[in-house]
């Protein structure tokens, strides 16, 4: 799809790319998936980190399958791209758009939640943040608990990877 695009002179936007990636992930086609997310990033497609905000995700406006592409993405970062550790806050939103009654929270601030604290191994904590029900926290010291592990299975000496 996207070589077609740019064989007729249309440039991938982000609905494009954002689709596609969303779709391999419905596949369970996860790597693929994460490669063409990088492809976007590197295209300039995807900007996710604020500007103002350097260690913040803004999932504004995702599915929450794409969506954990993003956070998975972002916490591998820490490791390859060597970011610098400090707490990393993703903004879900509060479900304005989602007509939530008073104390249910939107599908994507819980789907991305338990994403975080299930799919990483050891797992990540997450701390809400009070007052603010669209946006949670991953501690610095959790995430340097992950890239301690990471770091070591990635060198052979703990278990095998992800």
């Amino acid at each position: 799809v996207l070589a077609d695009m740019k064989t007729d002179g249309v440039a991938p936007n982000a609905v494009v790319y954002s689709s596609i990636v969303e779709t391999l992930c419905i596949a369970n086609r996860t790597a693929e998936a994460a490669v063409l997310y990088q492809k976007g990033i590197e295209s300039g497609v995807f900007k996710f980190f604020k500007e103002d905000e350097p260690c913040t995700l803004d999932l504004h406006g995702c599915t929450v399958e794409f969506s954990e592409v993003v956070i998975r993405h972002a916490i591998d970062e820490f490791v390859s791209a060597g970011r610098e550790l400090m707490d990393l806050t993703i903004i879900t939103g509060w479900g304005k758009n989602s007509n939530l009654k008073v104390g249910e929270e939107s599908r994507l601030h819980g789907n991305s939640r338990r994403f975080v604290e299930r799919a990483f191994d050891p797992p990540l904590a997450v701390r809400e943040v009070p007052g603010n029900v669209g946006r949670f926290v991953i501690p610095v010291d959790s995430l340097s608990r992950w890239c301690a592990a990471h770091q070591r299975r990635q060198s052979g000496h703990g278990q095998a990877a992800e």
